[in-house]
């Protein structure tokens, strides 16, 4: 069913329940889960969502400095320095 506009054309009824139901939702799904971590466990894992971009971009981070570490601790060892992470104690 359509309605006339100001210039007489027909426009769309829109059904404002379901429309301010799936709002709520969406704002529910974003307050509670951070955005799509409602969602996302029902989505193959190739989907690329926005939580799955930030962890892997954390995982990045985490694995970038881990190399970086480790590399500080092979190039310590090869010139026969003690690694400053072990001399402190850590």
């Amino acid at each position: 069913m359509s309605r006339p506009s100001h210039d007489g054309a027909a426009l769309p009824r829109i059904d404002v329940h379901r429309e301010v139901a799936g709002l709520t939702q969406r704002i529910a799904v974003r307050a509670l889960f951070g955005g799509d971590a409602g969602l996302t466990p029902f989505l193959p894992p190739w989907v690329r969502t926005p939580g799955r971009r930030r962890m892997r971009a954390a995982v990045a981070v985490l694995d970038r400095e881990t190399e970086h570490v480790t590399r500080k601790h092979e190039t310590a060892s090869a010139a026969g320095r003690e690694d400053p992470g072990t001399a402190a104690g850590w």
